[in-house]
């Protein structure tokens, strides 16, 4: 059986969210480290900056769930539309 990814995560629109929210990245992944921290998940503000502009589109899955609900989005929402995995 093949191997299957999500499409990349929409950087831009994360961070429009994010500014939406009037949170800086310190903020956001502070939020998503308290609900990482209990799966072994380390997230920072590196790792936002990076998924936000767009030097990592996929991140482990462990991690979008908990930065969707911090931001408000849908985890639907924080993928690019019509891009192949």
């Amino acid at each position: 059986m093949g191997k299957t990814s999500a499409p990349p995560l929409d950087g831009e629109a994360i961070r429009r969210a994010r500014l939406g929210k009037f949170m800086t990245q310190a903020e956001v992944a502070g939020a998503v480290q308290e609900k990482c921290s209990a799966l072994g998940i380390k997230f920072d503000r590196s790792g936002l900056s990076m998924i936000e502009n767009g030097s990592v589109k996929r991140p482990s899955l462990k991690v979008v769930p908990a930065l969707a609900q911090v931001l408000g989005l849908e985890v639907a929402e924080m993928f690019k539309a019509g891009e192949a995995a």
